[in-house]
């Protein structure tokens, strides 16, 4: 899990230093893959607003917001 982790802190320094949709895509996966679902659903909401075309950030974020029990939202 160590691993993740450092993932996590290198795409947190680079969506506070150069935030863009794949800044963003890349930590919310790192977030899902540490089970930190709350914080994934959010960077993946964000890269959406830098990105609304990005079909796989839709895609990763409804996955995310049905584990979440909010499929409503997905």
């Amino acid at each position: 899990m160590a691993e993740i982790e450092e993932r996590i802190q290198q795409w947190e320094t680079m969506a506070r230093e150069a935030p863009d949709d794949m800044a963003f895509f890349s930590l919310g996966s790192a977030y899902r893959e540490a089970g930190r679902l709350e914080e994934a659903q959010q960077a993946l909401a964000t890269a959406l607003e830098y990105n609304p075309e990005m079909s796989r950030a839709y895609q990763l974020r409804g996955q995310v917001l049905v584990k979440l029990e909010r499929p409503e939202e997905a």
